[in-house]
């Protein structure tokens, strides 16, 4: 009966893993994915929202790319191309330091305001950043996937054994 209650909830934690975020998801790659659309409604440039897709991993923007606005034109492929390319290769926490593009103010600064709160709401989720370390007891091996799923990848995971001693207490042996 433990074991079946313990497998019910394996397959649920993985269920709900899988299920992602409605303005986050993870890729293949170990990078996360946000979309602002849904995050920054009230974020307007100078004809409306300006929502971004925002790729990062490791605390560090990979790509931005601009999603569909009534922005001008013009104005929005001078953002493109003057301002994404500036995003590529930063920490999080250089985003504010991004220069607007002149005669492109208010579409610079929504685009700044999306990407600072795609940076925002990946901290938050607290996905786990790259040298933190999970670890588990052999025993609970068939909890693993679930831990993939929640984005550890194996270098992540440190295996724990139980060692009993002459006192019969268990201790527990690092695996690094």
């Amino acid at each position: 009966m433990k074991k079946s209650k313990f497998f019910v909830a394996v397959a649920f934690l993985m269920f709900a893993a899988s299920c992602g975020d409605a303005n986050m998801t993870k890729n293949s790659d170990g990078s996360f994915t946000v979309v602002t659309t849904e995050l920054c409604k009230d974020v307007r440039g100078y004809n409306g929202n300006v929502p971004a897709e925002v790729t990062i991993k490791d605390g560090v923007i990979q790509d931005v790319k601009i999603l569909e606005n009534k922005e001008t034109p013009g104005y929005l492929e001078e953002v493109e191309r003057e301002m994404l390319p500036k995003f590529r290769g930063i920490g999080l926490d250089k985003i504010s330091g991004v220069d607007a593009v002149s005669g492109a103010t208010f579409t610079s600064r929504a685009l700044r305001k999306n990407v600072e709160a795609a940076a925002k709401y990946y901290q938050e989720k607290n996905y786990p950043p790259p040298a933190s370390k999970l670890m588990f007891c052999n025993q609970n091996a068939p909890i693993r996937p679930v831990i993939s799923a929640l984005g550890f990848s194996d270098s992540d995971i440190v295996t724990v054994s139980p060692k009993i001693s002459h006192s019969k207490k268990v201790s527990a042996v690092s695996g690094t």
